[in-house]
């Protein structure tokens, strides 16, 4: 049917923020409109698929098609305007908007990055309230339009048991908003996409909540964990202390984890513009898995960013060249570096413990030889300020001896047993 292209509204799903419209696609189509209106000819095209709304129209798709002939009246006489537009009308719920939408972006975005985030953020919100709207798993189903099995039966395209606890769980995350995993979304949302690079969407697009939450859970643990080793202080019982002793000691291990949890929340998380600047996923999907694999924190990410494109990296040579990159810059190579010098060192400095000894006891018995042969000269020291360094000299051996006999003899059995026989000292 025709309706007024005034009264033509976008798909309430599209973000032109995120991923506006090519302006490229536009001018190709306003030459095609230039062309056929010259020959005479209205512009021929398949119609647009749309609902309508109270007095007004949303198109599914067809966007770009919509833009041309807005740009094309700009550019004529009232009189020459294309004033109408052919619609396919039909009852197309949300879901069904969302589908015509992502198979237009996949099909004629193809690999574009932006096309790629506003599907999978669209899919994702449209499907959390969808989730939220049917408690039931039929419910759900029947929104989806897909069947469920029934118990102790597996049907093709049918939902099964594990589908009902996937529900279960992705529409818990709905609810308290830490959403679900790349794998409920594909297997619902049914993009062709990269999962890599949809993973990476739906991480960031949960990442706040998720830390939040856990941030939460953390604070709790810890609140319980000093409660519980008040009481294990103020409880007479030895037994029932201990329990909870160990009972504060599991908190404080979860509390960790959580904190843990939240730091590998913020590592999963990437500048939503700066992956957009790459021409298809699957350089998102690279950098993204040799951004993680290498460690490199948030800070750094558009460091790393600027150093894929300026050397031109693609594919697998991007986790060979962050992976370098990142243990130069951070300072690991450094610290790697001296624990390998002090390991040397270590190594040519270390001696067993019978050659320290046998070598000791040499230098010893050296020392006494020396020590009887000038006994005589030492007695005909006329000098007292000399007499007296020589005697200085003697008692700092002595002390020394006396500290060593001392160590030797604080040495267990069991020390030389778990260290086979082996000292360090510094030449």
């Amino acid at each position: 049917m025709k309706v007024s292209l005034a009264l033509v509204d976008q798909n309430p799903l599209r973000d032109f923020n995120l991923n506006p419209l090519n302006q490229e696609q536009v001018v190709e189509i306003l030459a095609s409109v230039r062309r056929q209106v010259d020959a005479g000819h209205s512009p021929m095209w398949a119609t647009l698929p749309a609902r309508k709304v109270g007095y007004r129209y949303q198109i599914a798709a067809g966007h770009h098609r919509i833009e041309a002939l807005r740009q094309f009246n700009k550019s004529v006489p009232q009189k020459e305007r294309i004033t109408d537009i052919e619609l396919t009308v039909a009852k197309l719920d949300d879901w069904q908007m969302f589908v015509i939408m992502r198979d237009e972006n996949e099909t004629q975005q193809g690999q574009r990055p932006p096309a790629v985030m506003e599907t999978v953020n669209a899919g994702a919100g449209l499907l959390e309230r969808i989730l939220i709207a049917n408690d039931t798993f039929e419910g759900f189903c029947e929104v989806m339009q897909v069947s469920t099995a029934p118990a102790g039966t597996v049907k093709s395209g049918s939902r099964s048991r594990a589908d009902e606890q996937h529900w279960a769980k992705a529409r818990q995350g709905a609810l308290d908003g830490t959403g679900f995993g790349q794998s409920f979304f594909q297997k619902y949302a049914g993009t062709k996409r990269s999962h890599d690079f949809v993973s990476t969407v739906l991480e960031n697009r949960y990442a706040k909540r998720k830390a939040e939450v856990a941030k939460a859970q953390a604070a709790a643990a810890k609140a319980e964990e000093k409660s519980a080793r008040a009481s294990a202080a103020a409880e007479q019982d030895a037994d029932k202390a201990a329990k909870l002793r160990e009972k504060a000691d599991r908190l404080h291990a979860e509390a960790e984890a959580f904190e843990a949890e939240i730091k590998k929340i913020a590592g999963r998380t990437f500048d939503v513009s700066m992956l957009m600047e790459f021409d298809s996923p699957t350089k998102v999907t690279a950098f993204v898995a040799a951004v993680k694999e290498a460690g490199i924190p948030k800070a750094s990410h558009q460091a790393a960013f600027d150093l894929v494109v300026a050397e031109a990296v693609a594919g697998s040579k991007m986790r060979t060249v962050l992976s370098a990159w990142w243990y130069r810059v951070s300072g690991k190579q450094n610290a790697d570096d001296l624990v390998a010098e002090r390991e040397r060192f270590r190594k040519k400095h270390t001696v067993s413990v019978d050659d320290f000894t046998a070598k000791l006891r040499e230098e010893m018995r050296e020392l006494t030889k020396h020590l009887k042969a000038h006994t005589p000269a030492v007695l005909q020291i006329e000098s007292s300020k000399l007499s007296s360094n020589v005697q200085a000299d003697a008692s700092e051996l002595s002390r020394v001896l006396g500290e060593w006999f001392a160590a030797f003899e604080a040495t267990t059995e069991r020390e030389v047993r778990d260290n086979p026989r082996r000292l360090t000292h510094q030449s």
